[in-house]
């Protein structure tokens, strides 16, 4: 097996590891990428370790691994592998609370993704921008962009990656105290999960809808879901997202007076809790919690005050103020009025500190987005601007940084002046000669784009295009040249006093872009020389080509006296070519005579 087999072989393992969130699997593919001792398998080892230490909470080893990736592929231009850095980089700011960097990260994946025009990457791109704005509480700039991105995920075909961006849009709607939407998104999200069979995912999802119920009012209904989401997962042997449906639905049974089932399920699935954090510290509020509700007041307190212990060491803001107001409230129930303003007066300067912090962070947020709104109106319109001057696929390489000079050993060039045209626009206004000259232009623009011809320049009243050769299966560059020239002299026609006088020629080219302020796509070499030696002696209303040129039909048909008659194709928009005698050609290195031929639809 080749390196490169093997490389793929082992990312297809890590995919499918991280899909599932096996952190052995994911550490067994780092090692194997490492050993490739390739710079691509080190590439994805350093991604394997930065999403493994992301799923650990080794925040800063992660960054590390994300750091050491970007720093060696940024050099080497856009590319998925950037782009996907990029991404693992703004969740680790996320991770770290530093939403403004998050907000920089993913919106460079963005970029990337746009001008790498990967679709599915600029769905997740356009999800985790919002997911950032709303983490700041910016719900209303939030929406659109997870909007954007289901829809572009719709438009992909990606089922595993609308589900999970139609989640994030019900996360979004719950955090807007819109239960019912949020409910909607999230069996929405657990079908299509359900219908892909990705049961590690929809059980997260029933977690999700068990808590909407809940806050609506249906205890029952909650209860049904989570303890049916319990049972698949024992099934699948998911035992993380366990301990999370186990302590939702022991809320679910407290809220509803239920204390004896809260307490016996915790029990039930206390080793899941315990190696769950978030689930665990959540086992102890409930736990604190059914104290008080049974009046043992002093270990319900000792229980809030330890969990308060805990919130300050890790420096968890919000929790704090929470368990300061509810230790405020339990000090009232036991009319013990010194804790009772100890707890009001620090969960005040909690609250006044979060608030303080969250606005800030807002603001840096969208003082972010605003530059950065701005920076991509900006490149916007430079793209506008590009894509107006040059061809679009030459302009996408500049975007991406590549200097563009080619060499082709076989293109087909056409030269068209139009005929008449000088003695048209004496005797018009400089309007309308402008307007008739942008229509016939237009006109020949979408001709070329129909046949995928490149549009190089113009001249004054005249047009430079080139067939260029598109790979295997594609049509000769001859054949595109051909049709487009054809259509291009009935398209003149169409306007009454003009004529097109065309000449082609096929063979070596070199096309780049020159200039510096004012870019400039052309096209170079005998090649481009011949066609206008083609256009200038030919007639007008008539499409002149050389022997090169016509070389693919004489190699399919005989000649008949002077005229030939191959068709490029066997079709009712077949050519013919007529022998029209021959020109001097306009080589570099002869002036010796050529055979030309003239280009006709066979109706003529």
């Amino acid at each position: 097996m080749s390196p490169d087999e093997q490389l793929e072989e082992i990312k297809q393992r890590y995919l499918a590891a991280e899909g599932t969130n096996d952190v052995a699997a994911m550490e067994a593919a780092a090692i194997e990428f490492e050993a490739l001792a390739t710079f691509d398998g080190r590439m994805w080892a350093h991604l394997a370790r930065g999403s493994t230490f992301l799923l650990v909470g080794q925040i800063d080893a992660a960054h590390r691994e994300f750091m050491q990736r970007l720093e060696a592929l940024e050099p080497r231009g856009p590319s998925l592998d950037l782009l996907n850095t990029w991404t693992g980089l703004g969740r680790v700011a996320m991770y770290q609370d530093n939403m403004v960097s998050a907000l920089e990260a993913f919106q460079r994946a963005m970029e990337l993704a746009e001008l790498l025009d990967q679709p599915k990457a600029l769905a997740g791109a356009n999800s985790n921008v919002g997911i950032v704005l709303q983490r700041v509480g910016d719900y209303a700039g939030a929406l659109p962009y997870l909007k954007r991105g289901l829809q572009l995920s719709q438009q992909t075909g990606h089922r595993q990656f609308e589900a999970n961006i139609t989640n994030n849009i019900g996360m979004l709607y719950l955090s807007m105290d819109q239960p019912e939407e949020a409910l909607s998104y999230f069996r929405t999200a657990a079908d299509q999960l359900n219908e892909l069979g990705s049961l590690h995912n929809v059980l997260g999802i029933q977690c999700n809808i068990g808590q909407v119920l809940w806050r609506l009012g249906d205890p029952q209904q909650a209860e049904t879901v989570l303890l049916a989401a319990i049972d698949r997962s024992l099934q699948t042997g998911a035992s993380h997202i366990r301990a999370d449906l186990a302590m939702v639905l022991t809320q679910v049974y407290t809220d509803d007076g239920r204390t004896a089932d809260a307490m016996a399920l915790m029990d039930r699935y206390a080793e899941e809790i315990a190696s769950n954090p978030r689930a665990s510290l959540m086992a102890a509020r409930e736990r604190a919690g059914i104290l008080q509700m049974q009046e043992h007041y002093d270990e319900a307190r000792e229980g809030f005050t330890e969990l308060l212990r805990h919130a300050e060491d890790l420096g968890h803001m919000s929790a704090q103020m929470d368990l300061h107001m509810v230790l405020r409230d339990l000090a009232k129930t036991t009319k013990d009025l010194d804790a009772y303003i100890r707890h009001s007066e620090a969960h005040q300067r909690i609250k006044d500190q979060v608030n303080g912090a969250d606005a800030a962070r807002r603001y840096a947020v969208q003082e972010k987005q605003a530059d950065m709104d701005a920076l991509r109106q900006q490149q916007q319109r430079e793209r506008e601007v590009l894509y107006g001057a040059l061809p679009r696929s030459v302009a996408d390489r500049l975007i991406r940084g590549e200097d563009v000079n080619d060499h082709y050993e076989h293109a087909a060039v056409l030269v068209l002046d139009l005929v008449g045209f000088t003695a048209y626009s004496g005797s018009r206004s400089p309007q309308e000669v402008v307007a008739l000259l942008g229509q016939i232009f237009e006109s020949f623009d979408r001709i070329c784009a129909d046949h995928h011809v490149t549009k190089v320049k113009t001249i004054g009243d005249a047009y430079l295009a080139v067939a260029l050769p598109l790979g295997d299966g594609a049509s000769p560059v001859e054949e595109r040249a051909a049709r487009a020239a054809l259509q291009m002299t009935d398209a003149v026609e169409e306007h009454q006093g003009l004529r097109a006088r065309i000449g082609l020629h096929s063979g070596a080219v070199s096309t780049g872009v020159i200039g510096k302020d004012r870019l400039q796509y052309d096209v170079w070499g005998d090649t481009v020389n011949i066609a206008h030696r083609m256009e200038s002696t030919g007639e007008p209303g008539r499409i002149q080509v050389s022997r090169a040129f016509a070389e693919p039909w004489l190699l399919h048909r005989s000649i008949a006296g002077t005229v030939l008659l191959p068709r490029t194709t066997a079709t009712a928009n077949s050519s013919q070519l007529t022998a029209h005698g021959s020109q001097p050609t306009a080589t570099a290195n002869s002036n010796s005579a050529m055979p030309t031929y003239w280009l006709e639809s066979e109706a003529e």
